[in-house]
């Protein structure tokens, strides 16, 4: 099954929903597929654009906001939004960090052992 955009996927995911009975499993793993598409949309993103991965770092430890007053789940500017997209964004920005200090310190060790040798 395919959707053409965003606003027929919702409609024949909510249409499978009421299908399989919209039980807690379902939701969770729905939830689930739904996290773990945008994370790898992320990861994939900042890989291969590295200006806006640099962007992003530039952003330091501000906490991120999608500004979108229509949806709930994934904006954050509506009072009692989730936010979930800023919320990723921001770990993704950690993960960044995260690996350039591991590689850094590999370096460091590498260039360290070159020196001892």
């Amino acid at each position: 099954m395919a959707a053409p955009n965003a606003d027929q996927a919702k409609k024949l995911a909510r249409k499978l929903s009421e299908n399989f009975g919209d039980t807690e499993y379902w939701r969770v793993w729905n939830e689930e597929r739904k996290l773990m598409a945008m994370r790898r949309a992320l990861k994939a993103k900042f890989e291969q654009n590295p200006k806006l991965a640099e962007q992003l770092l530039a952003t330091g430890s501000a906490y991120l906001i999608e500004d979108s007053r229509k949806d709930t789940y994934w904006g954050g500017a509506k009072p009692g939004s989730l936010n979930m997209l800023g919320n990723m964004l921001m770990e993704r920005r950690y993960m960044m960090r995260k690996q350039r200090r591991a590689a850094a310190l590999a370096l460091s060790h590498a260039n360290a052992e070159k020196k001892s040798t």
